[in-house]
């Protein structure tokens, strides 16, 4: 296998393992709020399930008695007048709901209640629209993806062309 064509496949690897990162968990913190019993952060993320939009909403309930999270917490979702039961997941609580288009979420309220043994807290966060006038989330990695595989066709073909040319005199 030649040099360029190992590096077109590391390319398309390497698009491969952004795809990931863009899906983790995570995302722009929506809401924060606090009481004498939880400190809680929650994140949205657009993301899609089963092919469609949806919005992956994460809950980081942290007990303010200890600096603990408390994944134990059990997690409420409204988006809208949607309620969604949160479940445990790495070291936040999640709920990955569908949207009817990508970034749908933004145009709705949000709503996230935990109750755990140390109490009970609920945050809002209002209707967010985008107001940085910047490109979709997703742009700049479908960009540099696209860039990888368009580089690595180039490369394949002119390789192709190369190795059927006939050996000159």
């Amino acid at each position: 296998m030649g040099r360029l064509t190992r590096g077109a496949i590391a390319a398309v690897l390497t698009l491969l393992m952004l795809a990931g990162v863009v899906h983790a968990h995570g995302g722009r913190v929506v809401a924060t709020g606090s009481n004498d019993a939880y400190k809680l952060t929650v994140q949205a993320l657009d993301m899609r399930l089963n092919g469609q939009p949806a919005v992956d909403l994460t809950a980081y309930p942290v007990r303010r008695s200890n600096g603990a999270p408390d994944l134990d917490a059990d997690v409420t979702f409204k988006l809208g007048a949607r309620d969604v039961a949160g479940r445990r997941e790495a070291d936040g609580i999640t709920a990955e709901i569908p949207i009817e288009t990508t970034g749908a979420w933004r145009r709705e309220p949000i709503t996230v209640t935990a109750s755990g043994t140390a109490g009970t807290i609920t945050v809002h966060a209002a209707a967010l629209q985008r107001t940085d006038g910047g490109p979709p989330a997703a742009l700049i990695p479908t960009t540099v993806g696209a860039v990888l595989v368009l580089g690595a066709i180039v490369v394949i073909r002119r390789r192709s062309r190369e190795d059927a040319a006939p050996p000159t005199p």
